[in-house]
C-alpha cells in the first residue's frame, strides 16, 4: 500500500512539473500544428507561417485558424458572426512572424499569399518600403467584403 502511494505521489508531482513548465501564451492564442491544421473556411493545410490568422470568439473562446486575412474576413461575413466586432483577431507579422493584433497592424498591398488576397501585416508602418500602398484594417475590411460582391 505504501509503495503504491509513493507511486502516485510520484506522478502527481511529475504532472504537475510538466504542467507548471508548459508555455502559455499571454495572449490566450492557442498553438497551430503547422502543416496539419487547416483553415477554417478554405481548407488549406496552415503552411504559410507569415499569413496566418487566428481568432477568437469571445464568448466562449473556441479558436479559429486561418491562411490569408481575406479568408477570416470573408468568413465574418458569409457565416454572419455576431461576435466579429468584440473577437480577437490575430495576424503574423509578414517578415517577423511575430503575432500582432490585427486590428492595429499595418498592412501592404500586393503580397503574394496563400489565397491571393496580397496583404500582409507589419507591425511598423516603417517596415512598408515607400513605394508601397500602406493600409489599415478597416481598408483591408472595406476591400475583402467589396471583392466578395464581385464574385
Amino acid at each position: 500500500m505504501l509503495k503504491l502511494l509513493k507511486s502516485s505521489l510520484a506522478i502527481a508531482v511529475l504532472v504537475t512539473a510538466f504542467t507548471a513548465c508548459e508555455k502559455k501564451d499571454p495572449n490566450g492564442m492557442k498553438k497551430i500544428n503547422w502543416d496539419r491544421d487547416t483553415c477554417v473556411r478554405c481548407v488549406m493545410v496552415l503552411s504559410y507561417r507569415n499569413h496566418t490568422v487566428q481568432i477568437s470568439n469571445p464568448n466562449d473562446g473556441k479558436v479559429y485558424n486561418f491562411d490569408d486575412i481575406g479568408c477570416a474576413l470573408t468568413w465574418f461575413e458569409e457565416e454572419k458572426i455576431t461576435w466579429k466586432k468584440d473577437a480577437k483577431i490575430w495576424i503574423a507579422d509578414i517578415k517577423s512572424g511575430d503575432w500582432l493584433d490585427a486590428r492595429t497592424a499595418h498592412y501592404n498591398t500586393g503580397n503574394l499569399t496563400p489565397m491571393g488576397y496580397g496583404y500582409g501585416a507589419h507591425a511598423l508602418v516603417a517596415s512598408i518600403e515607400e513605394n508601397e500602398e500602406s493600409i489599415d484594417f478597416k481598408e483591408v475590411q472595406k476591400r475583402v467584403i467589396s471583392e466578395m460582391g464581385k464574385k
